[in-house]
């Protein structure tokens, strides 16, 4: 071996990891892994390299049909539908359709109309009563009809004009359709009937033992009247002389509602024992089926009593709590299944059908202004629930509880409020003044940290009112980002701004505003698309040349090593990978110090080393800073 050679062995006793470093010795190393140092071997064909790493891996596009994971460059997530309801609070996943169509929160929009969303009607009053007793309303007819009452005043509207009845004593609790007959019971019990569309009510059954409650039911009229259940006839007469037909064995208990189902009566009610629904089979005996026994087919938990239920079209029953509303299957004889909670909080009013919808009565239906929510029974889930969102509101600085709904259309709907006094609501042919849909948080799947760019807006032309564009951060604070009116650029895309620093998530709220000269029209939003790109740091990339050969000599010609050395230290460097998830690389040039993840290690071998052990070669590194 020519001239004096250094062997002092090069390979570390001890543990190498992440905290191991290289102490300099005699000979000029050019970098050190952990305790282990190495001289660059950078050629030409063998380059030492330096770059950013990329922060956003390839989208995989795996659906159906295209979106927004089909696209390159830009994060994206957009809606151009709201049908799916609302209460979501977070945007994904992205790959859920039904969350995809979802919304956390709205007030005077309409979203039951697949791919837009619009303002709904406005509310104006159409009759008010001095009365604080509970007010009702009933419907009848196939126009804009219903009647509607308070303490002993009952009347009858009829396509605008309202008209006063007599013939009602005492107070009134409830109203409601038997047949060919509106039907009205006072507070002591006692019914009184007139025909549908007239205006003269004249007693039908009278009692003296307190108050009733009653429900038209399969061409039956049934009649509670404390924990007892009467079948009663249309003829009328006194109900003291009548019989039964079930009587709970709960005195505390209170029968609240009752339903139709295939093949059965469902009445519900509760009491200290709790609350529950029965169901009543039909015997088919003759030409007027019977009822048979009281069967339990659904009981709630502790704590949560049913207020109504209503079925539809034979296969759901929906139930009103006094905690919220859940929608229940219904099998052939009536038995019920129900799931959880589709609307979550009290409600009032009772539940009214129409067409695929059920409405029903709350304090809040936007802005803190009373009204009706809207349920999409068309739309069940696998969980047991359906889309729900906040539907028409009574005017601004109006208070109360709604006591009554009227549902003649989808859009053709009336309410009562009781409060102060008793008023009656209609909606009309205007839109609301404004309305505004907030969607949930986007936040891309990651809690990492975004620049949010751009909002793109999709609005149908010819563009009718404005559409206020604003973004929400995680605190609640709402910025507008610019309004789409007639003189908007046909673009309609929008830059954030705000926030200035990256934000780990933003959702997207529409206010919209009708037109300023014609209020039935306003804007019909069809879409929106946020953008945006990751804000996190990003590391360096780095790739090394280092020779690792049995003897190897520095740049100021110092010579180290011994045979087998190259082996050594190719082990050592395995092994100091292998161990830990990290690494220290040193510099020892540039005197940086990086802490460092090992991405990839090869070691390459043209031809076999002249001198030594044989073994000998390039050791190829790249490494990610952390």
């Amino acid at each position: 071996m020519p001239q004096s050679v250094v062997t002092t062995p090069i390979i570390p006793v001890g543990v190498v990891g992440v905290a191991a470093s290289y102490d300099p010795e005699s000979i000029r190393y050019d970098y050190a892994i952990g305790e282990l140092p190495f001289l660059s071997l950078t050629s030409d064909t063998t380059p030492y390299e330096r770059a950013l790493a990329p922060v956003r891996k390839q989208q995989v596009d795996q659906s159906a049909a295209p979106g927004d994971q089909s696209l390159d460059s830009w994060w994206l997530r957009s809606q151009t539908d709201w049908s799916g309801g609302a209460g979501v609070k977070f945007m994904e996943p992205a790959d859920n359709e039904r969350i995809q169509r979802r919304f956390d929160v709205s007030a005077g929009v309409d979203v039951w109309e697949i791919g837009q969303a619009s303002l709904l009607r406005s509310t104006s009053q159409v009759k008010s009563f001095a009365s604080t007793s509970t007010a009702r309303l009933v419907k009848y007819g196939t126009g804009v009809q219903f009647y509607m009452g308070v303490g002993s005043d009952i009347d009858r509207y009829n396509a605008g004009t309202t008209t006063a009845t007599t013939g009602f004593s005492g107070t009134l609790s409830q109203l409601l359709l038997a047949g060919p007959n509106v039907l009205a019971v006072n507070a002591a019990g006692n019914i009184y009937s007139a025909t549908n569309g007239t205006t003269t009510f004249s007693s039908l059954w009278t009692t003296s033992n307190g108050a009733t409650k009653a429900w038209w039911v399969k061409q039956r009229l049934l009649v509670a009247q404390g924990q007892d259940l009467f079948e009663l006839s249309l003829a009328g007469g006194n109900l003291d002389t009548e019989t039964e037909f079930y009587s709970h064995p709960d005195s505390s208990w209170v029968w609240t509602s009752a339903a139709e189902a295939p093949g059965a009566l469902l009445v519900a009610g509760y009491g200290d024992s709790g609350s529950a629904i029965y169901r009543f089979v039909l015997d088919a005996q003759g030409d007027l089926p019977t009822l048979s026994g009281a069967i339990t087919t659904a009981e709630l938990p502790v704590g949560e009593q049913i207020l109504d239920i209503v079925s539809y079209l034979g296969a759901y029953v929906i139930i009103a709590t006094n905690l919220g509303v859940r929608v229940g299957t219904v099998a052939t004889e009536g038995q019920i299944t129900y799931g959880p909670f589709t609307y979550e909080g009290a409600t009032s009013g009772g539940l009214r059908p129409f067409d695929r919808f059920v409405f029903t009565g709350v304090a809040d239906a936007g802005e803190g202004r009373p009204g009706l929510i809207r349920m999409d029974l068309s739309d069940l889930d696998e969980s047991g629930r359906v889309p729900w969102a906040n539907d028409i509101r009574v005017p601004s600085g109006q208070s109360g509880t709604v006591t009554g709904i009227v549902a003649t259309s989808a859009s053709d709907l009336a309410l009562v409020l009781t409060g102060a006094s008793a008023r009656v609501y209609a909606t009309t042919t205007d839109l609301e003044a404004t309305g505004f849909v907030q969607s949930g948080a986007v936040r891309y799947g990651t809690l990492e940290l975004k620049n949010f760019d751009s909002i793109r807006m999709e609005i149908a032309r010819p563009i009718k009112g404005s559409t206020t564009i604003k973004v929400v951060d995680r605190d609640g604070t709402a910025t507008s980002v610019g309004v789409a009116d007639t003189s908007s650029n046909l673009d309609q895309s929008f830059a954030v701004g705000y926030p200035t620093v990256p934000q780990q998530q933003l959702a997207v709220r529409l206010e919209l505003a009708r037109d300023a000269t014609d209020a039935t029209t306003g804007p019909i939003i069809q879409g929106w698309q946020i953008r945006a790109l990751p804000a996190v740091t990003r590391a360096e990339l780095l790739r090394l040349q280092l020779s690792c050969f049995d003897f190897e000599r520095d740049q100021y010609g110092v010579l180290k090593g011994y045979t087998g050395s190259a082996l050594a230290r190719w082990q050592a460097l395995r092994d100091t990978v292998n161990y830990g998830p990290t690494v220290r690389l040193q510099d020892l040039n540039t005197l940086e110090t990086l802490t460092v993840v090992v991405e990839e290690l090869s070691f390459t071998q043209i031809a076999p080393p002249t001198d030594g052990s044989g073994f000998g070669g390039v050791v190829s590194l790249t490494v990610r800073t952390v």
